[in-house]
């Protein structure tokens, strides 16, 4: 009987609650920390054995930081049970931390004041496809806080001006635009907002440094507003409006106060360029007789206009900002009342020497400006030269070019010729193809780094195509993985 009664007790004591004898019961109606780390314990004892994981251990307090504008988490739980119930928690902030940017780029505004409409200055730089309208417009915006609308006609026409017919919706888009009313433009916006389209908005350096933390708001219509209010220059560059046209834009709106920049190129230039591009062959864009009469009536169109304000407009040759750089971009600071400043000096340095990638790549602006300005010379023969040169002759004329008349004059009379494909060629190019297994996704240029195995024509042209030139945070490059081109396939130009 002793012994069964001994049992008995500590029986009763061991599933008895132990409470220590120091602790006093408050009178409170909230309970302390201590008894809630009673009820856990208990809780936990009580629970069934295939509940509870041995590796598991009771914590009393882990607190949950929560981060800043990580909206809809849940408050922090002062008593996780355990180890399952912490990583629950964790995943629930990850979920929701990760579908928001980690900087609010309505914040960084703040910071930037807003600029007088009235104190605003207007650049629009009417030019041609090809023309090197992509690295002159990117200098323009090295300055901070310059807003770059980059070909907003992108939209209304593909390889070609634009019609008179769509004149009142131009100016319509023109004053929306100059005026930060992109709310307004609702056909436009729509249209960046396409994945296809959304370079148009990249290359606005301005606008994506401030907005790339969440690219999402780089297209809401009210942000874009924001940061053009807050732009004390605002450059625009076009190549698919008329000098006439714009001529007339500038007549129905005398108060803006625009300077007008013609940038030109020798068209022997400009039509090499193009025949270079799959979206321009075959069309009137590859056709040296319509870029030659456009030419020619956009240089007596200006001479007018510059006679008239000639603190308004100033000319600038591609091949002198490409020879002298430096000298050439201060002249057009100083007279469009731009600050030349550092940045403006380091974006020169540094892309006025190309890269071997940059050659390949038809839309960078990283080039070797000085060998660029001839490159023509050695795509063209002297059969394709007198051909461009009887359309253009005059606009070579009225732009300084000097003309080619003897077949001496070039490096290859019969064009450059093709580059020998020896048996050791092809075979370091195919080991470099097969050692790099991001190169089977590029399309190769003739099939030169094809495997044996592959055949490809000849005269296969090498297609590539991209929506950037040069913005460094926003590289889409796109390759075709099929050599079989339809002529009706979707085109992508700039």
């Amino acid at each position: 009987m002793d012994i069964r009664s001994n049992l008995s007790v500590i029986l009763q004591t061991t599933t008895t609650e132990i409470v220590p004898q120091n602790i006093q019961k408050t009178t409170s109606s909230t309970p302390t920390a201590i008894e809630k780390n009673l009820k856990t314990t208990k809780r936990y004892r009580e629970a069934p054995a295939y509940l509870i994981n041995k590796t598991d251990h009771i914590e009393a307090k882990v607190q949950v930081r929560r981060l800043p504008l990580a909206k809809k988490v849940s408050p922090p739980n002062p008593v996780l049970i355990n180890r399952q119930e912490r990583i629950q928690e964790l995943m629930k902030q990850n979920s929701v931390i990760h579908k928001r940017a980690t900087l609010d780029p309505m914040r960084s505004l703040k910071s930037i004041s807003l600029t007088d409409p009235e104190k605003v200055t207007r650049i629009i730089v009417i030019t041609y496809f090809r023309a090197g309208s992509s690295f002159f417009g990117d200098i323009l915006q090295q300055n901070w806080k310059t807003f770059y609308h980059f070909e907003p006609l992108h939209s209304m026409t593909y390889d070609k001006r634009i019609d008179d017919e769509k004149m009142p919706e131009v100016f319509n888009l023109f004053d929306n635009i100059f005026n930060c009313n992109f709310t307004k433009s609702k056909e436009y916006m729509q249209w960046v907002m396409k994945p296809k389209n959304q370079f148009l908005f990249a290359h606005n350096l301005f606008l994506w440094v401030t907005c790339h933390s969440n690219p999402k708001v780089c297209f809401n219509p009210s942000f874009v507003n924001a940061v053009c209010m807050r732009a004390p220059i605002h450059v625009m560059k076009v190549t698919r409006l008329h000098m006439r046209q714009l001529r007339s834009y500038l007549e129905q709106n005398p108060d803006m106060n625009i300077k007008v920049v013609h940038l030109t190129r020798d068209p022997r230039g400009i039509v090499s360029s193009r025949w270079s591009l799959d979206w321009c062959n075959g069309t009137n864009c590859s056709d040296s007789g319509v870029l030659c009469r456009e030419m020619d009536e956009d240089i007596r169109i200006f001479n007018d206009l510059q006679k008239e304000q000639p603190s308004n407009f100033i000319k600038v040759r591609y091949e002198d900002l490409s020879t002298n750089p430096e000298n050439e971009t201060e002249k057009l600071f100083r007279f469009l009342n731009l600050p030349y400043s550092t940045s403006v000096k380091k974006f020169l340095k540094t892309h006025t020497v190309g890269r071997k990638s940059d050659a390949k790549n038809p839309y960078s602006t990283r080039r070797n400006s000085s060998s660029m300005v001839n490159s023509w010379r050695e795509r063209f023969s002297y059969k394709q030269i007198l051909d461009v040169q009887s359309h253009c002759e005059s606009v070579l004329l009225k732009l300084n070019h000097s003309l080619i008349t003897s077949p001496t004059q070039l490096p290859y009379p019969n064009g450059k010729p093709k580059p020998l494909i020896t048996v050791e060629t092809i075979h370091h190019k195919t080991w470099r193809y097969n050692k790099n297994p991001l190169a089977k996704k590029y399309l190769a240029n003739k099939g030169e780094f094809a495997q044996p195995s592959q055949s490809f024509s000849s005269n296969q042209s090498e297609i590539f195509r991209s929506n950037n030139t040069n913005i460094e945070v926003h590289k889409s490059y796109k390759f075709l993985d099929n050599f079989s081109v339809k002529n009706d396939s979707k085109k992508t130009s700039i």
